[in-house]
């Protein structure tokens, strides 16, 4: 966290800390960055469960701490692109749902809350691999 004096309090040290369990590590993970923000412990903590748009995208505020892992998350998410949706559930990016119509404007949210934050706007020319090319690929 970013301070005037470079000084952090015993409660922004702490949020610190609890930020980073949210935060693994999947080698096997097809998406461009291999780590993935848990939508809450310890029910999805792992597996298929554990990534989820619409938290990942509303817990912004949170996020800000670790800059860098949000603009993965945001590159993440924006690789799972499909008909204008943002999935709500990415699974790692093998079967991500598609079943939330908000995901998408929460997304939009975060990435504006991250540009004003970082004031990052080269992300916005980021190029995004994306894992689903055709309309028949699922």
């Amino acid at each position: 966290m970013k301070k005037q004096f470079g000084k952090t309090t015993d409660f922004e040290n702490s949020l610190v800390f609890a930020c980073s369990q949210f935060i693994n590590y999947f080698p096997s993970c097809p998406l461009p960055d291999k780590s993935l923000v848990a939508a809450g412990l310890p029910h999805f903590s792992v597996g298929w469960a554990r990534c989820w748009g619409r938290d990942t995208f509303t817990a912004s505020d949170i996020l800000r701490i670790y800059p860098s892992i949000f603009r993965e998350s945001i590159i993440q998410f924006a690789s799972a692109l499909r008909h204008g949706l943002i999935p709500n559930l990415l699974d790692e990016g093998r079967s991500p749902r598609y079943n939330c119509r908000d995901a998408c404007w929460w997304f939009i949210k975060g990435v504006a809350d991250y540009i004003d934050e970082t004031k990052d706007y080269e992300i916005l020319k980021n190029k995004v691999e994306m894992l689903f090319l055709s309309n028949d690929k699922f």
